[in-house]
């Protein structure tokens, strides 16, 4: 596929922040048809003081996506992604504030979005999968319920237990209707990385996601995350985040293909920095049972950035699109 019949394509990308963000850098280039459904049950940090104040959505992960979506290099981005650095908005960023007071003057938060969005002037649009003032909870396996997204691993980790589901609060929350519209206008759904249980699952459970996505004749892909993560996926393998995947969603009927990643990381230093913070490279059981239910594409994605493991999502647009 070259360029031009790509932004003849209607690309919805459904996830939370960072992944979502790293994703919609690498699509803008290529294409302005790009809608982004963002996960609203972050509730930790800069954003969850906010949305313990003002009973708003998480907007956190919506501001990285606008950012994403916009030229980051202008002063106007460069505001909208400032931080205070001391005092008592010490960490609050400009971004997370000016949403709230939108949400307030305009009286919806989707017009706030849609407000950030204009001045930015971002190629795409950025929508909250729902509206509804959603708390995450989770059962764990010790019986316990968590409720609250930047809790549940936190208690995972220090209880030395694992996440055996997560369900929103509250339970029939309903999906904004304009992500309906968009995921039916969609010739391609990409899933993004991100923290499975806590920023990726979330998005599918609210009410009519699900739905839409079955109905929809997008091909969908889902691009698996590189590294567990503590309290949440420690020790999951391949298998293990479609198996979750499965349980919450039903996924073989909402996943077409799934992108998984060949490359190893070889450099002890930075695996040994992972392993004391509990979190690993995944491994991909691609013989398993339940992976072969699925259309599995194995591309090289792990690059090191400031000694982090990243996606190199170039590559995996590259792939989804035929782009050469």
């Amino acid at each position: 596929m070259n360029n031009t019949n790509l932004k003849d394509k209607n690309v919805v990308i459904i996830g939370g922040g960072t992944g979502s963000s790293v994703f919609l850098r690498a699509l803008k280039k290529y294409t302005d048809n790009i809608t982004a459904i963002v996960n609203v049950c972050d509730d930790g940090g800069s954003t969850g003081r906010i949305r313990k104040d003002y009973s708003v959505i998480a907007m956190g992960d919506i501001r990285n996506c606008i950012v994403a979506l916009s030229d980051e290099d202008s002063l106007m981005s460069r505001l909208v992604n400032y931080r205070f650095k001391d005092g008592f908005m010490s960490k609050q960023s400009v971004g997370n504030i000016l949403l709230t007071v939108l949400d307030d003057l305009m009286g919806s938060f989707p017009l706030a979005i849609s407000a950030v969005s204009d001045v930015l002037a971002i190629k795409g649009r950025v929508l909250p999968v729902s509206t509804d003032n959603i708390t995450l909870c989770a059962e764990m396996q010790n019986g316990k319920i968590v409720k609250g997204e930047s809790q549940i691993p936190k208690y995972a980790a220090k209880h030395k237990t694992t996440i055996s589901r997560v369900y929103n609060s509250p339970i029939d929350a309903q999906v904004f209707e304009e992500c309906i519209g968009a995921i039916k206008a969609a010739d391609t759904i990409i899933y993004a990385p991100g923290s499975l249980y806590t920023s990726i699952i979330p998005n599918f459970l609210v009410s009519g996601v699900v739905k839409a996505l079955k109905e929809s004749n997008a091909e969908k892909y889902w691009v698996v995350n590189l590294m567990t993560q503590k309290g949440e996926t420690r020790d999951y393998r391949l298998s293990d985040h479609i198996m979750a995947f499965e349980k919450h969603t039903g996924g073989e009927n909402i996943v077409d293909h799934i992108i998984y990643n060949t490359t190893p990381i070889s450099d002890k230093d930075i695996l040994r920095r992972y392993e004391k913070e509990s979190s690993a490279p995944v491994i991909c059981d691609t013989d398993h049972e339940v992976c072969q239910k699925y259309d599995l594409i194995g591309l090289s994605l792990a690059k090191i950035i400031d000694r982090t493991v990243r996606h190199d999502s170039e590559a995996a647009i590259k792939h989804i699109f035929g782009i050469m």
